[in-house]
């Protein structure tokens, strides 16, 4: 019952995902409350939503999943990891969805919205790769709006990805362009750590002054 409800107020977007869940057969409504990838059977009803707008309600629910099991990771004591995990594997999930819906709709506004979603979602689902290659799509399709983050997050992907230069590059390009942004202070100290990895310590140094 408590998960039901979570997937009711929660995880499950609002109309007409949410509204058509609830109106399934009982048995099916338990099959997805134990398990979010069984709304892999939105898919059938594709004809009916439509590919982008099934696409979108898939990444929505895997990301809200996600999101939720990290809430409960941090407020547990025991099997932590395991709800992590699970929150990663959905995240990813949805940077995956994401991903797909940008390309479904690459000549509308939707579409770096949907690559910074992806992005994100790929960012905390820990999968630094896709999530760096995407924060730089973001970064060649949007001119100002959160450019930024775009350019932290980008350089916190490559510094955990161990492309250390890459990692400098990105994070020194948000210091010099956007100095006085509240984020070139982490970019500072991100650019240190990629410096410190490289066995630079003076160009470490220099940043942080």
């Amino acid at each position: 019952a408590e998960t039901a409800a979570l997937l009711a107020n929660e995880v499950l977007p609002e109309c007409p995902l949410r509204q058509w869940v609830l109106s399934l057969p009982m048995a099916l409504r338990f099959l997805l409350a134990i398990n979010p990838e069984a709304l892999t059977l939105v898919d059938l009803l594709r004809s009916v939503f439509g590919e982008a707008q099934t696409t979108e309600m898939r990444a929505k629910t895997h990301q809200r999943w996600g999101e939720q099991r990290l809430k409960q990771a941090d407020a547990e004591r025991f099997r932590t990891e395991a709800m992590r995990q699970e929150a990663r594997t959905q995240l990813r999930e949805a940077g995956r969805a994401y991903e797909a819906l940008a390309r479904l709709r690459f000549a509308t506004r939707q579409f770096v919205e949907d690559l910074w979603n992806a992005a994100e979602c790929y960012f905390i689902g820990q999968c630094y790769t896709q999530a760096a290659r995407l924060y730089d799509e973001y970064l060649h399709n949007e001119s100002r709006r959160r450019n930024p983050l775009a350019l932290l997050r980008l350089g916190q992907s490559e510094l955990a990805a161990r492309r250390f230069d890459q990692a400098i590059a990105a994070l020194s390009e948000c210091v010099e362009m956007y100095p006085l942004d509240p984020v070139a202070y982490q970019a500072r100290l991100e650019a240190a750590r990629a410096y410190e990895q490289l066995d630079k310590p003076k160009e470490a140094e220099q940043l942080l002054l």
